[in-house]
């Protein structure tokens, strides 16, 4: 019963993250750019994709840089 309520609000809070996301889409067709600066920056969805390369870029720079500090021995829990 209660991995049913989890899953119920999982999906509702899902939907409701799609809902509010494709009402941005959809204002973004009606919002243009005051002055772009690089001539990229007038496509649609430049913005959104840029942020996700980014992040992505981000992520996986930050992973590669700590893992020499996160990274185990095998037999360092030994002693």
């Amino acid at each position: 019963m209660a991995s049913d309520n989890r899953t119920a609000r999982l999906t509702r809070r899902w939907a409701a993250l799609g809902a509010v996301l494709g009402v941005l889409v959809v204002a973004g067709l009606f919002v243009h750019p005051h002055h772009p600066h690089f001539a990229a920056e007038s496509l649609y969805g430049f913005w959104p994709l840029f942020g996700l390369l980014g992040g992505t870029a981000l992520a996986l720079a930050g992973g590669l840089a700590l893992r020499p500090l996160t990274r185990w021995e095998e037999d360092g829990h030994d002693g």
